[in-house]
């Protein structure tokens, strides 16, 4: 399982922002993709833009581990 965080354009918002990537959330190696505001998105079904900005938070940033609670 490989989970990262990365600058990701919110298709909600249209602002980059650090998100987590995380292998396994919608089944086998397919990636859901989880904003700070709760919003997860499936990057098979929609297209995201992302940049290699460093990203200025950690997986420690926010309280609910992003993999457990939806």
């Amino acid at each position: 399982m490989s989970s990262y965080i990365r600058n990701t354009k919110n298709p909600k918002t249209g602002r980059f922002e650090p998100a987590y990537w995380l292998d396994d959330y919608f089944s086998h190696h397919h990636y859901g993709v989880k904003f700070p505001d709760g919003l997860v998105v499936d990057p098979k079904k929609v297209k995201l833009e992302t940049n290699d900005l460093p990203v200025d938070k950690t997986w420690d940033d926010y309280p609910e581990r992003p993999g457990i609670a939806v």
